[in-house]
């Protein structure tokens, strides 16, 4: 299970969790993500971040992206190794954006809840396996 919490400035809102990312060679490194469930893709990361965690490219190290604007961008996709409901699970990153986001790709087969209000709770669970 994760917990995070809803954070407000004015009448924007997000729900952010904090994943542990183990490091390349280095310390483990808790990051803040903001839930997005308009992203397909597991994780997105600013490139100063996956340079500082040294996160190797992937076998593709590039594809295309459409963005929420509809546009569409090349972008470098890394390989990430982070804790997922207590365990180490191997996830591709895209280097996108100024935000960490955790997209649905990592939610596939979770339960996700949230207090949509400042200070509010998430909590992400995983859902029974289908028999």
């Amino acid at each position: 299970m994760h917990y995070g919490v809803v954070n407000g400035i004015g009448s924007l809102i997000e729900a952010k969790v904090t994943l542990t990312i183990l490091g390349n060679g280095a310390s483990n490194e808790d990051i803040p993500f903001v839930i997005d469930t308009g992203c397909t893709e597991a994780l997105t990361l600013p490139i100063h971040i996956i340079r500082r965690l040294n996160l190797p490219p992937a076998d593709d190290d590039e594809t295309e992206v459409t963005l929420a604007d509809g546009s569409a961008e090349i972008v470098g996709v890394y390989v990430a190794r982070l804790l997922w409901h207590g365990q180490p699970r191997e996830v591709e990153v895209f280097d996108l954006g100024s935000e960490p986001l955790l997209g649905m790709e990592l939610l596939r087969g979770c339960n996700i809840s949230i207090d949509a209000a400042p200070g509010g709770v998430v909590t992400i669970t995983e859902l029974p396996m289908a028999s």
